[in-house]
Parts: structure tokens; C-alpha cells; sequence
């Protein structure tokens, strides 16, 4: 008696016991082409996110900007520089290639024109320089 119920146990187990007769397959005969509309509208066929998923594919999108920027900025040959211009000119960001066509490292030179990209500038230029940005900003407002 034992062995036959460890015989009923055994041969169960993983076998289907569901009665969901719900499911049935399909052929791709039964399937229609494409329409080229939608077939199902959800949330009325606009997407959804979470300030968190959008924070996060921001984030993803940001570093790949980065990524493109850097890799852009190595093809340029002679270096670049990058200012802020408002009343001063700050150097934002600038290649070592480019502090050595001026004579410096980039960390010397950044130490030389971060805060006032004027500093290189002969003195005679410096008035012309600035009225040429200060024009120049007045005509993008």
C-alpha cells in the first residue's frame, strides 16, 4: 500500500494540475498583418515614468553627451578651450593641447587664466576684447 502511494506521489510531480482552460496556441495564420495602427492603447498610447526613471535616463543621457563631447574634443587637432562669458571671461575647461601651444601645462595655465581668461591678452587688447564679448552678448538678448 505504501509503495503505491509513493508511485501516485512520484509520477505527479511537475505535472500540470492547473484548470485553467483559458490558454490555447495559435498559428500565425490566425495572426493579421500589420495595419501600421496600434492594436492596443494604454495609458492613451502615452508613456509613463516615474520621476525616477526620468531622473535616471536623464543621468543616461547626460553621460553619454559627455562621452560624445570627449570624444569630439580628442579629434581636435591644436586643443580646445571653453569660457563663460558674462562680465569676465572664466575659462571652464581647456585641453593640455592647448595650454601647450600658449607655453604652459594645462594645470599652469588654468592657475593663469581660470578665473580671467584676459590674463594672456596684451594689455593694449584687453579693452578691445572685452567690448567685442560684452557686443556680442548684448545681441544674443
Amino acid at each position: 500500500m505504501i509503495l503505491i502511494a509513493l508511485l501516485l506521489v512520484i509520477s505527479g510531480c511537475g505535472a500540470n494540475n492547473s484548470t485553467d482552460d483559458t490558454t490555447e496556441a495559435i498559428s500565425l495564420n490566425q495572426v493579421g498583418e500589420y495595419s501600421g495602427a496600434p492594436y492596443v492603447y494604454l495609458n492613451n498610447n502615452m508613456p509613463y515614468f516615474t520621476d525616477e526613471e526620468k531622473e535616471k535616463q536623464s543621468e543616461a543621457e547626460y553621460a553619454e553627451v559627455i562621452r560624445e563631447r570627449d570624444n569630439l574634443i580628442l579629434t581636435i587637432s591644436g586643443g580646445i578651450a571653453i569660457y563663460e562669458i558674462t562680465d569676465k571671461i572664466r575659462t571652464v575647461y581647456i585641453t593640455e593641447e592647448t595650454a601647450a601651444l600658449a607655453g604652459y601645462t594645462k594645470k599652469e595655465l588654468m592657475e593663469i587664466i581660470g578665473e580671467n581668461a584676459l590674463a594672456l591678452c596684451h594689455p593694449d587688447d584687453i579693452k578691445t576684447t572685452q567690448n567685442y564679448f560684452k557686443t556680442r552678448r548684448l545681441k544674443k538678448q
